[in-house]
């Protein structure tokens, strides 16, 4: 019982703020379509409000030729739209491990109907706002303690000597589903994901993705969530991981950001919590095509924090 109880008080807290903005309507209406950029190009304008507020440049918005700030939009593509992105290449760059191993983690997302957008996905779900490498944290249980153990997602490149349990062993199943729009947009973000074939490890997946535009040059980013393991229940354990961007837009087309958090297994999280730090960078090429790069120190600050490891991330999305 007190397993479940923590459970749905983290659900409920990652939830509450779905419920308490689902009744605001979006600032126009309308939806403007992401041409692919950060993470998974998945939204479309990042939440330009009543104060102009541009996305995170190399986010994928659909920025004129001539770099005009665009339209406040919800963190849904727009129906029918199709972005190709993910957190593209991912590499290890930890003390006396570096390629060990390199991964590729890419993403596929469809816009449903302009308030739902799914995504077939290998970085654990990032967005064009909330970038970072993709190793995704699953909550095991080793020797009776539980603990937070990092696994690069997609494509792994460099064989079981160089870090790949298996070339190809996860993939996720993502969903947004825009509840409001405008200088603050917020969208629920659930998921499915399969951390593992063999064994079959499945976990559902409970968030919500939010921006705030604080002014015209700073866009705050969020995208809290709680996995809840369904299959081995032994060693897919509950985990929290509550992640935070801050975006300064040098222009209409580039941004950079410092991110944080903190992330952790329910069951002693106080023993095994884990707090990154790390800086992305985006730049919109064109309407289509946007890079990015996100460096990490994967825990600089939580139990045990270090330098020593650390993960860079490589991106491109293009919208179809």
């Amino acid at each position: 019982m007190a397993r479940l109880s923590k459970v749905l008080f983290a659900a409920t807290l990652i939830a509450a703020p779905a419920t308490v903005f689902a009744e605001d309507p979006p600032a126009d209406g309308t939806a403007t379509p992401d041409g692919g950029g950060g993470g998974d190009g998945t939204a479309g304008g990042a939440p330009a409000g009543g104060d102009g507020t541009a996305p995170p440049a190399g986010d994928g918005s659909m920025a004129p030729a001539d770099g005009a700030m665009p339209a406040p939009a919800s963190l849904t593509l727009g129906k029918g739209k199709i972005v190709i992105g993910g957190e593209t290449a991912t590499i290890n760059m930890s003390a006396d491990a570096v390629g060990k191993p390199i991964a590729l983690a890419p993403s596929i997302w469809y816009g449903v109907s302009d308030k739902l957008t799914v995504g077939l996905t290998h970085d654990g779900g990032t967005t064009k706002f909330t970038p970072r490498p993709g190793l995704s944290l699953q909550a095991v249980s080793i020797l009776g303690v539980s603990v937070l153990a990092g696994k690069a997602g997609g494509i792994c490149l460099t064989g079981e000597e160089n870090g790949c349990a298996k070339v190809y062993d996860n993939v996720r199943l993502d969903a947004l589903f825009s509840v409001k729009a405008g200088k603050f947009s917020l969208a629920a973000h659930p998921a499915l994901d399969i951390g593992s074939f063999d064994p079959f490890l499945l976990s559902l997946r409970i968030g919500a993705l939010g921006t705030y535009a604080a002014s015209d040059k700073i866009t705050i980013a969020f995208d809290p969530r709680i996995k809840i393991g369904i299959t081995e229940r032994d060693f897919n354990k509950e985990s929290l991981d509550v992640p935070v961007w801050v975006w300064y837009h040098l222009n209409e087309k580039m941004g950079v950001a410092v991110n944080t958090g903190i992330a952790g297994p329910l069951d002693g999280f106080g023993d095994a919590f884990v707090v990154p730090v790390g800086l992305n960078f985006s730049h919109q090429v064109n309407e289509k095509l946007g890079v990015g790069a996100d460096f990490s120190f994967v825990n600089l600050l939580g139990k045990g924090g270090e330098a020593d490891f650390r993960a860079l991330g490589l991106r491109a999305s293009y919208a179809l």
